[in-house]
């Protein structure tokens, strides 16, 4: 019998992912075993990956700048204009802009590029869990891995504790023009003497 392995290769066209950072959290083959038609993989991981940004904005967003920390990753695309501190996946690598310029391949262009991940590590992981979480209970909720129940959880917890600042990545802090203002008191207490 003849057997053939069969490379899946292909790119997550997203905002802030991209196939390496997913491949961290899971193998491809378990990534086929999911959703074997690449299309709908793709389709699902970039609506995840929407809803998951969405989520972050939520609840970190009061406190940090988040279009400074969720950096617009994006392939390179030979035809377009990149502007200096741009970043973009390239042969499995996320390079930084150092010099404007359009159709200089980053992987073989080391004066106008530099392979740097602008990403905070820690988010990167907790939004690949949060996907692979949505990913798989868009399949069959009943069947989730106890492993993607226990990162989904720690990865919502650590943004909680973000948004309630109990937790301090070094993100960006958000421009305000004045001090949040908590309005509330302590409890009524009932004396007895």
């Amino acid at each position: 019998m003849f057997s053939a392995k069969i490379n899946i290769i292909y790119v997550i066209k997203s905002n802030f992912i991209n196939d390496e950072d997913v491949y961290q959290q899971i193998k491809q083959d378990l990534l086929l075993d999911i959703i074997a038609d690449q299309t709908e993989r793709q389709k699902k991981i970039k609506k995840a990956e929407a809803a998951v940004l969405k989520q972050i904005r939520s609840k970190a967003g009061k406190w940090y700048d988040m279009d400074a920390v969720l950096v617009n990753i994006k392939q390179w695309v030979d035809t377009k204009l990149y502007a200096v501190g741009e970043s973009v996946y390239d042969d499995g690598i996320i390079y930084n802009c150092t010099v404007a310029n359009t159709n200089m391949k980053p992987s073989v262009n080391a004066t106008e590029w530099l392979p740097t991940d602008p990403r905070h590590d820690l988010l990167v992981m907790y939004v690949c869990d949060m996907i692979l979480y949505h990913l798989h209970s868009s399949v069959n909720s009943r069947k989730i891995p106890d492993i993607r129940k226990e990162r989904y959880k720690e990865a919502v917890g650590w943004l909680e504790m973000v948004a309630d600042r109990t937790e301090s990545p070094d993100f960006t802090e958000a421009d305000t023009d004045s001090e949040l203002v908590i309005w509330g008191s302590n409890e009524k207490q009932e004396n007895y003497y």
